[in-house]
């Protein structure tokens, strides 16, 4: 993994990526605490999480076409700025009646990330070998789950002992640096910038537009290795969804632990992150992505299982910590998955769809847990869960082994 990670290009990327990824969840940690103390309001705290999925249904999709024309170093860095820029809303915040404020800033930002993220993931693989790839992807898990531990902690401190202004500060220094350490990056010569359109007529921009946006569909649902990954993923986002919305009820009341007790639970899924992706980074070369998801997403449902079947805080903990390593295999292998199975002019449409087809079933499958979770128990719902994951897995194995792993094939065979 060092042997990547000491690649200039590909070392400055993970570098500014950790360091913005900090600041975010600094931010993600204090902003809910913030706005909870100024309006008192449960609902006003959750609209902040639900307004920032919105960008990522009605962009994502739309955000991938630029991606594809524009050169992506800059996207990440005009990205960037621009969500650091944003941020200075925040500084008008005083009161309740002001905290639409907060609500405008997450809403730019988000969608601010949907160019970033995109572009991302289809610069990655101009940095690495293809060798590479893999590794490079569980370092990016590295460095999420690392600053996922570091971040809210940071975010704690300063908001207690300098109030919200420290962590907005934070944060926005963050992006800046981020940017700067991206600037430096230099993508090689033989990738191809993307050709600007002759005719500059408003409606010959949209017209290329759309076509793009059509051939960017086309590539996704008339290429198998990218329509089968995105059945197996969208299958697995429903799954995912029931976890995310009855962990802490699952903890609460099942397990029967406190606030304290839970705290631990986020430490120990942020360090078994951090092991699982260690571990995948190690060995995921040894196996192909075609076997990886499908043990992932099985392995997954089952450990879900497992978790309700012995509902005991040791156990569980446990549990977790085995989880990782199933868990990392399958995000870290979908998505070397697909940057390797598309082509580089068609990656930020295809991340860009990803994401909002994953956005999509997440607030669905995040509506079905809560009235489900109401209606038939938490434990119950749960076993649904891990029955997705496990289905998803089994369809993965179904689907994927028949598929060609080159990116060659990609590039030389484009949907006709």
């Amino acid at each position: 993994m060092l042997t990547v990670l000491r690649r200039r290009n590909y070392g400055l990327l993970w570098i500014a990526q950790l360091i913005s990824m900090i600041g975010d969840w600094a931010m993600f940690a204090a902003l809910p605490f913030f706005i909870y103390a100024v309006t008192g309001s449960v609902m006003a705290t959750g609209a902040m999480f639900m307004i920032q999925v919105v960008p990522s249904l009605v962009f994502g999709s739309v955000a991938g076409v630029f991606v594809d024309r524009w050169d992506r170093r800059w996207t990440m860095i005009g990205s960037s700025l621009f969500r650091g820029a944003v941020l200075v809303i925040l500084l008008g915040v005083r009161s309740a009646d002001m905290i639409w404020l907060v609500y405008l800033t997450g809403f730019l930002e988000s969608t601010a990330s949907q160019f970033f993220g995109p572009a991302n993931n289809a610069l990655l693989p101009t940095l690495v070998e293809k060798d590479q790839l893999l590794t490079a992807n569980s370092l990016d898990s590295l460095g999420e789950n690392g600053a996922r531990l570091i971040g809210p902690a940071l975010g704690g401190v300063l908001l207690a002992s300098i109030g919200l202004q420290g962590v907005i500060f934070f944060d926005i220094s963050s992006y800046v640096l981020a940017a700067l350490l991206m600037y430096f990056i230099r993508v090689p010569e033989d990738v191809a910038a993307p050709a600007p359109a002759e005719d500059g007529s408003a409606a010959s921009a949209l017209s290329a537009f759309w076509d793009e946006f059509a051939a960017g569909l086309k590539m996704v649902t008339g290429k198998p290795a990218l329509s089968r990954i995105f059945l197996v993923l969208g299958i697995a986002a429903l799954g995912d969804s029931i976890l995310t919305v009855l962990l802490v009820p699952f903890f609460q009341d099942v397990v029967g632990v406190g606030s304290a007790e839970f705290g631990l639970v986020l430490t120990v899924r942020g360090v078994a992150g951090i092991l699982g992706g260690i571990a995948i980074g190690a060995i995921g070369s040894r196996f192909k992505p075609n076997h990886m998801i499908p043990f992932g997403l099985i392995g997954t449902g089952v450990a879900l299982v497992a978790m309700v079947v012995w509902p005991v805080f040791t156990i569980s903990i446990l549990i977790m910590i085995l989880l990782s390593v199933p868990l990392m295999a399958w995000l870290i292998s979908s998505q070397t998955w697909m940057q390797s199975h598309a082509p580089g002019e068609y990656l930020g449409r295809v991340f860009g769809v990803y994401g909002t087809l994953s956005a999509l079933l997440m607030l669905i499958g995040m509506a079905f847990a809560s009235g489900l979770g109401d209606a038939l128990g938490i434990s119950t719902t749960l076993y649904f869960g891990g029955g997705i994951y496990i289905l998803s897995g089994l369809l993965a194995l179904a689907l994927l082994p028949g598929i060609s792993p080159a990116v060659v094939e990609a590039a030389e065979h484009p949907v006709p």
